[in-house]
């Protein structure tokens, strides 16, 4: 029996299709069994956590004798010993009663030796300040990571810090104020761009004050709000706030620029100012002072109503005696015109046409 040379194509087409999707089956399913080989290489970020490859520790500082308005700082630490293969999200942390600050952007790494091993390390760093006296609870934080497994396989997933919390008090030196902050190193210093005294209407005066303190974010320290005052402007920037974290010793600056311009002559006051302070070094309440200072502009009032008055005395004492003597003649020679004239009138006409020579000269 003779085949058609159709029947020969199409039976080869079926072949070909089949070993088609046979490979591509087979491919799968190889793909299949590899991610499940992967699985079982690459344990989960628990099981490293349970055997010690990964480490996670959070702790507080300080963790007793923790006045209201301190700093406490939540470190969180994560260690493995391979590498971390993206960047680590923390969830949001949120205390009520207490301000939370993220004060770095990215941790800290460094290596360590433990058990033989080298291990990757990242520290992170959230600040606290609680506003009021009692226990406060943080709770746990949910940590999303990345570490390399076997073969060079990222193994991704999340942990949870524990739960934990601290005691805050208040001093008794603090109960009785409103305001004042807490920390150590404490000054506020100020400075003017030029004297405060000889000044004249439309002087600008700049004045720079500047706090800083140690442990303590810049956004708590203390808030210097300038008043006008009728015949003084006053112009204020926008506060400067810089926070500098020196392998975990806090500096915070906070710089206040104010520009007074007088608009009138006259005596301003700029009122002293008292800011408290709880030292930790020595655990006592501090104080510091920005002291009054006159800005006087007293003497271009004198200059603007110096002007001559009706009681002056006059520097010309003969100015009046000329002056009556002028105004003498004057009506000597206007009475001597008008009593001449008066007599022309009186005496008798002339004929028409002939005017003597002593008429003449009268006239």
């Amino acid at each position: 029996m003779i085949r058609h040379p159709r029947t020969k194509t199409r039976s080869r087409t079926r072949t070909y299709t089949s070993l088609y999707y046979s490979s591509w089956i087979s491919t799968l399913l190889l793909l299949l069994a590899g991610g499940a080989l992967a699985d079982q290489l690459n344990p989960s970020l628990a099981e490293l956590q349970d055997s010690g490859r990964l480490q996670l520790k959070a702790w507080l500082e300080p963790q007793q004798a923790i006045v209201v308005k301190q700093q406490v700082v939540l470190n969180i630490e994560i260690s493995s010993d391979t590498w971390f293969t993206a960047g680590t999200r923390i969830a949001r942390l949120e205390v009520e009663d207490a301000v939370v600050l993220r004060r770095q952007s990215f941790a800290v790494n460094s290596t360590r030796r433990e058990g033989g091993k080298t291990f990757t390390v990242q520290l992170w760093s959230i600040a606290l300040y609680p506003q009021r006296a009692g226990h406060f609870e943080l709770p746990p934080l949910s940590l999303t990571l990345s570490v390399a497994g076997e073969n060079r396989q990222a193994i991704q997933g999340q942990l949870t810090t524990p739960a934990l919390g601290f005691e805050v008090e208040l001093p008794a030196g603090l109960q009785a104020r409103e305001s004042w902050i807490t920390g150590t190193g404490f000054r506020v210093q100020e400075s003017y761009n030029r004297k405060l005294d000889a000044l004249q209407p439309g002087d600008a005066v700049q004045r720079q004050i500047t706090f800083v303190a140690e442990n303590m974010a810049a956004m708590m320290l203390p808030e210097l709000v300038a008043r006008e005052q009728p015949g003084l402007a006053v112009y204020q920037k926008p506060s400067q706030l810089d926070d500098d974290n020196n392998r975990g010793a806090y500096r915070a600056r906070r710089t206040e620029s104010i520009t007074y311009l007088i608009e009138r002559p006259g005596r301003y006051l700029l009122p002293a100012r008292t800011y408290y302070w709880w030292d930790l070094d020595t655990r006592t309440l501090q104080q510091a002072t920005l002291p009054e200072r006159l800005l006087d502009a007293s003497a271009g009032a004198a200059t603007a109503v110096a002007q001559p008055t009706a009681t002056a005395p006059d520097r010309n004492p003969w100015r009046l005696p000329v002056l009556l003597a002028c105004g003498v003649i004057v009506i000597l020679v206007i009475g001597t015109l008008w009593h001449r004239r008066r007599r022309q009138r009186r005496a008798p006409s002339q004929s028409p046409g002939k005017v003597t020579d002593r008429q003449l000269y009268r006239q």
